[in-house]
């Protein structure tokens, strides 16, 4: 695939969208204070659910809220704004 699709629908089997990674947004927030995970932390979730940062990246979701979620995530941990995207389009 030439780009990773990155979706927050969490509800949905894996793979809903052929070849996406889902992941839920939560991962990427502290659970008490709400706010983003130091980057370095982030960097490392991404990884782990193999986000590739040379590759463009879709964000997608059910109404675009996580997408952007998910998003911000990303910029925070640094992978380039040229290669990141937001589907907004609703799926509900």
């Amino acid at each position: 695939m030439a780009c990773t699709i990155l979706t927050g629908v969490t509800e949905l089997p894996s793979g809903h969208i052929p070849g996406s990674t889902n992941l839920a947004a939560p991962l990427c927030l502290d659970l008490e204070t709400k706010a983003y995970l130091p980057a370095a932390r982030l960097r490392s979730i991404f990884e782990k659910h193999g986000i590739d940062p040379s590759k463009p990246i879709i964000t997608t979701c059910g109404t675009g809220v996580t997408a952007a979620i998910l998003e911000t995530a990303l910029m925070v941990a640094g992978y380039p704004a040229g290669e990141r995207r937001i589907y907004d389009g609703s799926w509900t």
